[in-house]
């Protein structure tokens, strides 16, 4: 299940229970779909239930669809990934690191503190 609330410096995704390859695509669709992803840096967090359920290659293909459909004109500068537990945390250094190798417009990275990730942002 996912949420995308719209913060007052960024938009934060939050993720709780299974996320399957669906529900990953969907939440990815939900946060850059909103009006104001094109300027607002964003935070995903995953809590510590989180049950990834879903494919390296289905994780890879979400860095693709980011660059694919980021908007002309966007001004966005930041992704960050916070996750409390070391297998998720482990999970989003990968996907920040492809994002990085692939040169996602803009930069991503992850967090074990949702402060650090927060300040980072702001």
């Amino acid at each position: 299940m996912y949420k995308v609330y719209n913060k007052l410096y960024y938009l934060q995704v939050s993720i709780t229970g299974h996320i399957d390859q669906k529900a990953l695509f969907e939440a990815q669709q939900a946060l850059m779909l909103h009006p104001e992803y094109p300027h607002k840096n964003s935070l995903w967090v995953l809590d510590g239930e989180v049950i990834c359920d879903f494919s390296n290659i289905d994780f890879f293909e979400t860095v693709k669809r980011i660059k694919t459909f980021f908007p002309a004109g966007a001004t966005k500068k930041k992704g960050a990934m916070f996750a409390a537990g070391g297998f998720q945390y482990a999970m989003l250094k990968l996907f920040c690191e492809e994002a990085c190798r692939e040169r996602v417009p803009f930069e991503m990275k992850p967090f074990q503190s949702y402060l650090e990730a927060e300040n980072w942002l702001i």
